[in-house]
């Protein structure tokens, strides 16, 4: 009897495991990242996930789009010829807007996102700047190109191109306007400075 019941067991157990075998985990159809891998400074970042989009076509260019946390970003800088307003090319060299995008004054980084798309505010760009920096840096997500920036007037170009850069907000503050920043691979920061000088833009989904 006492036999009879052993087997019974084990064979209750032998059935069970290969039960547990056939269980896979929920695979996700969406490629995804969580910033918390990453190890982020940013505790408010585990929450947020990244994911790219449908690319968007804009004055014949195509530019990658990335979801980062509710938000849908241009993964390029803008190269797009605006409505109003001032811009040019870093150094004044045609090939430096096909490689790092437009520098535009204020004005112009108001009127030059296309329709359905708008300039990200200073609270944008704080959302932004929950994810880790190197999740901002890299080519596969938000891809910070470092387009160095111009000084209002006849002022010079920035010497650190490539090291440095500089994308407009749509926040004002009476006649300055914000805008973030990335020196030498450091965390996006912001500040406020004169409408005239020249930065980049990039655009966010209305």
């Amino acid at each position: 009897m006492k036999a009879t019941n052993t087997f019974s067991l084990l064979f209750a157990i032998l059935i069970f495991s290969c039960y547990l075998e056939r269980i896979e985990p929920e695979k996700s159809s969406v490629s995804s990242y969580s910033s918390s891998s990453a190890n982020s400074s940013h505790p408010s970042s585990s929450s947020q996930i990244i994911a790219p989009q449908e690319p968007l076509l804009y004055q014949g260019q195509s530019y990658r789009t990335i979801k980062m946390g509710s938000i849908i970003w241009l993964g390029e800088n803008l190269n797009a010829t605006p409505k109003s307003g001032k811009w040019l090319c870093h150094g004044n060299l045609p090939t430096r807007c096909e490689q790092y995008g437009k520098l535009y004054d204020w004005a112009a980084a108001k009127s030059v996102c296309p329709d359905n798309w708008k300039l990200p505010s200073k609270e944008d760009f704080d959302n932004l700047s929950n994810f880790d920096k190197d999740i901002l840096i890299s080519k596969a997500w938000w891809n910070a190109t470092l387009g160095g920036f111009k000084y209002e007037g006849d002022g010079d170009f920035s010497p650190e191109l490539g090291k440095e850069g500089y994308w407009w907000s749509s926040t004002e503050a009476g006649n300055l306007a914000n805008y973030s920043y990335i020196i030498n691979g450091s965390e996006l920061q912001y500040n406020y400075i004169t409408k005239a000088r020249f930065y980049s833009v990039r655009c966010i989904k209305k």
